[in-house]
């Protein structure tokens, strides 16, 4: 019997601050492969600056589904932002896998993001691209660097947005939307959630 698997590369209804399915797409794809899947259609966005290692893992991994999946991430991190760099980008990505595989929720949309992203995992987050930035040798790799800065600064607005709209302060709310939508504005015109 052979099956076939239609999944999302992203967190579902909400697109705007990084996710990592790492741990999801190293176990799921080649349990897929292991138990007769021959196809995945995934449905996936173009959110580099939200998604970009994972992206990166599930489309190699569908396309090999035995290969190494770590060897797949160390190289993706080294050609983004350089060997020296590398680490500090893998710290950043592996803090916030952890903190998804931690909240034990999948609800997708905005739901489950108070599990994952808290003022401390930002600041942990924040400390990583910092060093990556340092260690990044040339303006790509430090452009790069900056795209994931892009996305953390987002789920920085969402943390904002979300304390706000708690406490129905819905003035300050609002202006904190405002300002998130000009952030995201940029990061689409640098192309940092597109392939251009």
């Amino acid at each position: 019997c052979h099956t076939a698997c239609y999944d999302y590369d992203y967190n579902l209804a909400e697109c705007t601050v990084p996710i990592s399915k790492i741990t999801y797409v190293k176990e799921n794809i080649p349990f897929l492969k292991k138990t007769g899947c021959v196809a995945i259609n995934m449905d996936s966005v173009s959110g580099w600056n939200l998604y970009g290692p994972h992206s990166y893992l599930a489309d190699r991994l569908m396309w090999k589904a035995d290969s190494d999946p770590d060897a797949i991430l160390a190289d993706y991190y080294e050609k983004c932002v350089g060997a020296t760099a590398a680490p500090h980008l893998k710290a950043y990505w592996d803090r916030i896998d952890k903190a998804v595989v931690g909240s034990k929720t999948h609800s997708g949309s905005f739901y489950a993001l108070t599990a994952i992203w808290t003022p401390d995992l930002v600041k942990a987050c924040e400390a990583d691209l910092d060093a990556a930035a340092v260690a990044a040798g040339t303006p790509d790799e430090k452009e790069r660097v900056s795209l994931f800065r892009s996305g953390l600064g987002s789920a920085r607005f969402w943390l904002q947005f979300n304390d706000e709209m708690s406490r129905c302060d819905f003035v300050k709310a609002r202006e904190t939307f405002d300002r998130w939508c000009v952030h995201m504005n940029d990061a689409n015109q640098k192309h940092y959630n597109s392939m251009d």
